[in-house]
């Protein structure tokens, strides 16, 4: 059953903010080398710096759009869902379960 349908079915669960169970928490570098291992492809990762952005962004508008987001990461942004999962007794799907059954569907 899904985390937001179980807060709705619980009248005790009203009026505090509850984080749905995620998995564990993993850098983006963490997240495009799993996800290239399970597809069975070298991980390629490039970044492109503010300047960069700026530049591109006279050519590619999802670059120029992308800046003023940039905010999101620079700092750590980490959901801890175990209050929910001690409460509800429901855990998330790992990583690497959800990404190989993303990878399979799209087969």
């Amino acid at each position: 059953m899904h985390g937001h349908v179980v807060l709705s079915q619980n009248d005790d669960a009203f009026g505090r903010a509850w984080h749905v169970p995620n998995a564990a928490t993993v850098t983006t570098r963490e997240f495009v080398e799993i996800a290239y291992r399970l597809a069975g492809l070298p991980a390629v990762i490039r970044t492109m710096g503010k300047g960069m952005l700026r530049l591109g962004g006279l050519f590619i508008p999802a670059a120029r759009e992308s800046i003023e987001m940039l905010y999101q990461f620079e700092q750590d942004f980490i959901v801890d869902s175990r209050p929910f999962s001690k409460r509800f007794g429901l855990v998330a799907t790992s990583l690497e379960s959800a990404l190989a059954k993303t990878l399979d569907a799209q087969k």
